[in-house]
């Protein structure tokens, strides 16, 4: 059996460690460490919101990498096994569809030297005059690209229309005049 340390904490050390994110807003339940995960994975029976304290020690499991210690059925089968196989290697707080700012947005001016500035504006003009000098053929390929789609659409188009107006005219005649 496996001997789990208990530590009373006063309200000022609860006040701190909700400060942290190491304790419930309230202070309840507090969790540094396994040792105070497991702790609160014993006393949770006695939570009057147990589905918030469950979230909670939930977190903190997770966050101490311990999930292995929550009691069987906390998680779901399918998120105990994805947590097996996934990792996150992106960056903490970014969100989807927000880029990073660019790299020369990252660095104040007033950190650079002079050379270090010219050196930039250098880069970003020669950016700026590749992209206006490339643009022209850009447009010219997507012009030339359109005008190939657009005629051999018609020409599928007038084809299949063609061959529904025949059909159709054959049958009205035959109806019309006999099946001859």
């Amino acid at each position: 059996m496996t001997v789990v340390e208990h530590k009373t904490f006063d309200a000022e050390e609860r006040r701190a460690l909700a400060d942290k994110d190491q304790a419930m807003p309230g202070g309840e339940y507090p969790i540094r460490n396994v040792s105070d995960l497991k702790n609160a994975i014993q006393a949770y029976g006695r939570a009057e919101d147990k589905d918030a304290v469950k979230r909670w020690i939930i977190k903190r499991a997770r966050q101490l990498n311990a999930t292995d210690l929550l009691p069987d059925g906390w998680l779901d089968e399918l998120e105990q096994s994805a947590m097996k196989y996934l990792q996150h290697y992106g960056v903490k707080g970014m969100r989807w569809g927000v880029r990073k700012k660019t790299r020369y947005s990252d660095t104040a001016p007033k950190n650079l030297s002079d050379a270090e500035i010219r050196q930039r504006i250098s880069r970003m003009e020669l950016e700026a005059r590749y992209t206006r000098l490339n643009s022209g053929r850009i447009d010219a390929g997507r012009e030339y690209a359109t005008g190939i789609l657009s005629n051999s659409g018609r020409q599928a188009v007038g084809a299949a229309v063609g061959t529904g107006a025949s059909f159709v005219i054959g049958r009205a005649l035959r109806n019309r005049f006999g099946s001859n």
